[in-house]
């Protein structure tokens, strides 16, 4: 979705939404929890977007699979981990050091969701009903107004068009170099995969239509036919074949722009 509303969409709209969840979540099990010294219980809240950029909270899971890809694990699990270790270990030994957090405060990248010393002092009490409120609603309609003023989309998917195709004649111009015939070039392996690998990261940044049956294996499928047919279409415009009627590059380039743009895909 941020490829439609910017780069600050999640943090701005959905974090609101995020955190206000979270801390309903725990209010409701917070009865049952076990104090315990150096122990902590990890949560896995799934969530959901659509369409019109609604957030869907699908519930909680006491028991994640945090074995992920090599890049996630190593990027997010690993660091997760060991602020988790920290924070577990710190809270034990030195619990003073925390007693003037308040609710949103940071500990590296973990957020405080609720402080009994706060709430004594305060003396308040929890109400889903008035602190569930509407604003991340706000939120999100503040990023998706700016979005729609400065055309966001658009830019992003013009930009997105552009990079690939710097980089793909870039790798054409290379292969031209050595070889005379462009023929050589059209069925050269070393093209072929800077193409490929450019238009997978394309589609999978822009808003690329695809048709597909709507399960995963249908989607995957999908995904790998709308990426050759990227690719064979910019390799016939770099080779000047294009499409009868096509005139030069812009000319077969505005048939590939048209078929990469569309609705968000599946």
């Amino acid at each position: 979705q941020e490829a439609k509303t910017g780069d600050h969409f999640m943090t701005s709209a959905f974090e609101s939404y995020a955190k206000q969840v979270m801390r309903l979540v725990f209010h409701s099990v917070m009865p049952n929890l076990a104090r315990r010294k150096k122990s902590y219980q990890m949560l896995e809240l799934t969530f959901a977007i659509d369409d019109t950029y609604t957030f869907w909270y699908l519930g909680a899971n006491n028991s994640p699979q945090l074995s992920r890809t090599p890049k996630i694990i190593r990027n997010i699990i690993n660091p997760m981990n060991d602020e988790v270790k920290s924070l577990v270990l710190e809270l034990s030994d030195l619990p003073e050091a925390f007693v003037n957090m308040r609710y949103g405060d940071r500990y590296g990248k973990f957020r405080l969701v609720y402080s009994e010393y706060e709430a004594d002092i305060r003396n308040t009490t929890y109400n889903p009903c008035t602190e569930f409120n509407a604003k991340w609603s706000l939120a999100k309609s503040a990023v998706l107004g700016t979005a729609s003023l400065h055309d966001y989309k658009t830019r992003v998917e013009s930009a997105n068009l552009r990079e690939v195709k710097k980089f793909t004649r870039a790798a054409w111009d290379k292969c031209r170099a050595k070889y005379k015939n462009p023929e050589t070039c059209l069925q050269s392996e070393t093209v072929r995969k800077v193409l490929n690998e450019r238009y997978a990261n394309y589609v999978d940044k822009a808003s690329v239509s695809m048709d597909s049956s709507g399960d995963e294996e249908g989607e995957r499928d999908a995904r790998d036919a709308k990426i050759a047919e990227l690719v064979e279409a910019r390799l016939r415009e770099m080779a000047g074949i294009g499409e009868p009627g096509a005139e030069g590059e812009d000319g077969a380039g505005a048939g590939a722009s048209a078929s990469a743009s569309g609705s968000a895909a599946n």
